[in-house]
């Protein structure tokens, strides 16, 4: 399992490079419930909404999530990735800034909903770019705690 943060980059620079670092390296046994226990979103929708509210226009995300624990998850986060027609990618909102909404899921299958952005003064929480090829957006779901 990796774990990763987001920075923001000014407009118009360009990154000329990353760092990836290990810090620690853990086991824990394959049957340790809630370490490695199943937990995936599938029938991923995308779409843009426009917003009544004074905040820039939305990304809704539904999705379904089916979780293999035994208990209800205390909270769910999620990490989005934006790519564009070519497949690259061009944006994303980091794992902290994106709480899904009616969270809580019980163990089985659930559907849930996304709306970006959570907090339109996080850079990190960011709608979908205007080049987003909406059809190629990838989420990924994580326990906020373990049960």
């Amino acid at each position: 399992m990796g774990i990763a943060g987001s920075a923001v980059w000014p407009a118009g620079r360009k990154v000329t490079g990353i760092q990836a670092t290990i810090h620690q390296i853990t086991w824990f046994p394959s049957n340790a419930q809630g370490r490695f226990t199943e937990l995936e979103a599938s029938d991923l929708r995308t779409r843009r909404v426009r917003s009544l509210l004074d905040v820039p226009d939305l990304t809704s995300l539904t999705f379904t999530i089916d979780s293999a624990f035994t208990q209800r998850i205390p909270g769910v986060h999620a990490t989005v990735i934006f790519r564009n027609g070519a497949g690259k990618i061009i944006g994303g909102s980091d794992h902290g800034a994106a709480d899904v909404q009616g969270s809580d899921p019980q163990p089985g299958r659930s559907v849930r909903e996304l709306l970006l952005p959570t907090d339109h003064e996080d850079p990190a929480a960011a709608p979908a770019p205007a080049a987003a090829d909406l059809g190629r957006t990838e989420i990924y779901v994580f326990p906020s705690e373990f049960p």
